[in-house]
């Protein structure tokens, strides 16, 4: 689909080169100087990522972990660490605000699209803290009164499970195909992969200090707000630090 918004790569050009032996399709987007992925859990790409940086700059203006027990240290370790909190909750917030946009009516779908592929990687985050989503290759049109066939892909470890009990099969590593009648996907289908988007990123933080983060009121907030986005389903991929 053509979606314009402030937080959804814009595309340029979209073509086809048929001047090779395998046809070419070809997408031309906007480039964004200086952004990276707000986060993956693939641990050979970690460093690459925007939420990786900024725990790495923290730590270097964090007090040691045997210091925190003086209160002028406490207090400096509890305002970094709200920092970004408060940042990652914007960015949060410019997420959902790029979802409830795709999730809108527009002019070739009545009932809005759903995206389908939710997940940290498909993310960027800019030098000022402007997130854009990216990777629209699984986006489908919704409509309540079409049973039409249709094949969804989607990344495994932050799908809904009523998508993973329609699995076909792993076209690759990380890629999962299923199929449904047009009418049976769901908005919540891309909540529940930003729920589990939010508390992978959470749990991140939590690590910088362990007995510290999860007691801040922020960082309670957001984790409540997250689990709420799960709807009563729990994600069956193991917890990966």
């Amino acid at each position: 689909p053509t979606l314009s918004h402030p937080h959804i790569i814009s595309v340029l050009d979209l073509g086809e080169d048929t001047q090779f032996p395998q046809k070419l399709t070809y997408i031309v987007e906007t480039f964004i100087a200086g952004s990276r992925p707000f986060f993956t859990h693939d641990k050979d790409h970690r460093d690459e990522t925007w939420l990786y940086a900024k725990v790495e700059e923290l730590k270097t203006q964090m007090p040691p972990p045997e210091q925190l027990g003086d209160v002028g240290h406490t207090d400096q370790a509890i305002t970094l660490i709200t920092q970004l909190l408060y940042d990652i909750s914007s960015l949060f917030s410019q997420w959902v605000d790029a979802l409830d946009h795709i999730h809108s009516k527009h002019d070739k779908a009545a009932y809005g699209y759903v995206y389908l592929d939710v997940k940290p990687e498909n993310v960027l985050i800019g030098e000022y803290l402007n997130l854009t989503c990216i990777d629209y290759g699984s986006v489908e049109r919704l409509d309540p009164h079409d049973s039409s066939p249709v094949e969804v892909f989607y990344t495994d470890d932050y799908a809904h499970r009523a998508v993973k009990n329609r699995k076909n099969n792993k076209p690759s590593s990380n890629r999962v195909r299923s199929s449904f009648a047009r009418h049976e996907p769901t908005h919540q289908f891309d909540y529940f992969a930003l729920g589990i988007s939010m508390l992978e990123i959470l749990n991140q933080v939590a690590l910088i200090r362990p007995h510290v983060v999860p007691q801040l009121p922020l960082y309670r907030s957001l984790h409540l707000l997250s689990t709420r986005l799960l709807d009563g389903q729990n994600s069956d991929r193991e917890g990966e630090n």
